[in-house]
């Protein structure tokens, strides 16, 4: 197993990126796993945004994907759209 963490700013608040390269038993299968855990403000709860990969090779095609789908996150508070 490989694990990093990577901190960031995004549109919907401050994150954390988390990248996980595991292997699976039996059929020791190689799996990528892109976790954004993203901090909205006005809140004490988190967003996760989970993104799963059983192709390891596609680790940048997958960070670049995650990356357009979270700089356009918006979250919602209390019925108003959070998009600053």
């Amino acid at each position: 197993m490989d694990c990093a963490a990577v901190p960031g700013n995004l549109s919907a608040g401050p994150a954390v990126l988390q990248i996980l390269e595991t292997v699976t038993r039996p059929s020791r299968q190689v799996m990528l796993q892109m976790n954004w855990f993203v901090l909205p403000p006005g809140t004490d709860q988190i967003v996760l945004c989970q993104f799963d990969s059983e192709h390891p090779y596609l680790t940048d095609a997958l960070g670049w994907e995650t990356n357009v789908i979270t700089d356009s996150l918006a979250v919602r508070l209390g019925g108003s759209v959070d998009t600053a």
